[in-house]
């Protein structure tokens, strides 16, 4: 991966400072009535049936995933827990991958 490049040309908004700076997720918001939407908005990912909470990758936490079965149910809404993908229950965030110090993205 050419990271000068992606870096040049990127469009990354930082939002805090750490290991790496986090960034948007770049999607434009929405006023969305499900019951995860976050602050009343939502966004829409390009793939899933449901549109995701407003602040989805923005932030290190565990994020709803609205639109995979491993996550949630057909409607939308998130299972328990115990129900759900090992991966579901993973804290992450968006970073801007020019502004981390070495060794701090996987």
């Amino acid at each position: 991966i050419d990271m000068a490049l992606i870096c040049t040309q990127g469009n990354f908004t930082p939002l805090a400072q750490g290991l790496c700076s986090r960034t948007t997720n770049g999607q434009t918001k929405f006023a969305c009535g499900y019951p995860w939407a976050f602050a009343g908005e939502c966004v829409k990912p390009s793939t899933p049936k449901y549109p995701y909470p407003a602040n989805y990758g923005e932030g290190c936490g565990i994020h709803l995933e609205p639109g995979v079965s491993d996550c949630t149910y057909a409607d939308g809404t998130p299972k328990p827990a115990s129900q759900q993908g090992n991966w579901c229950k993973q804290p992450w965030s968006y970073v801007n991958p020019c502004d981390c110090k070495h060794g701090a993205t996987k």
